[in-house]
């Protein structure tokens, strides 16, 4: 964690030039703030630049099994990203706390009915296609290493399931990101 910590600290000096969520996404997240994201990979697909910044991360997020999406989510404060769910239950997520409020009460994600709080250098990992929220009520930022993984399943639905990941790749939201993400 102290590693990855390290390169999100070189890539938090230049905040500014660092993608909102929504000006990459076709929808927007109904997340009353500034939610930033700093992508390694999209669905499969290596964004080289930001890895070359960070090949520790790089090296620790490849070795995940069937990790398909990561990147740094950075919530700046205020943020409250409403009640949703994921599309798809083919994947499970995982967030790494990076830099968390002084406060953790005030920084906190629910899922189903339960509520947690990030830790610096603590996983969480959850099923996103299950109703969940998030919040950042502190003055701070609040930055986690967000991956999305497939999840494990038995055969054959194993295979179904890579398959539909794989098939994203193609999806008119992965090449708006791609598009956009070459624009910054």
């Amino acid at each position: 964690y102290q590693d990855i910590k390290k390169e999100l600290e070189i890539v938090m000096k230049n905040k500014e030039e660092i993608p909102k969520y929504d000006d990459l996404m076709l929808e927007p997240a109904k997340s009353g703030g500034i939610w930033k994201t700093y992508f390694l990979y999209v669905n499969g697909i290596k964004i080289e630049k930001n890895c070359n910044k960070c090949p520790k991360t790089t090296e620790l997020i490849n070795k995940i099994p069937c990790m398909k999406t990561a990147f740094f989510s950075i919530f700046e404060k205020g943020v409250h990203l409403v009640e949703h769910r994921g599309p798809y239950k083919g994947v499970l997520r995982y967030h790494l706390g990076l830099i968390i409020p002084k406060r953790k009460e005030l920084c906190k994600i629910r899922v189903k009915n339960q509520i947690r709080y990030w830790e610096e250098g603590k996983s969480l990992i959850f099923d996103d296609s299950h109703l969940h929220e998030a919040w950042n009520n502190s003055e701070e930022d609040r930055v986690v290493l967000f991956v999305n993984f497939v999840r494990p399943l038995r055969f054959p639905l194993s295979i179904i399931n890579k398959l539909a990941i794989n098939l994203a790749i193609y999806s008119i939201e992965t090449k708006n990101i791609m598009k956009k993400l070459k624009e910054v």
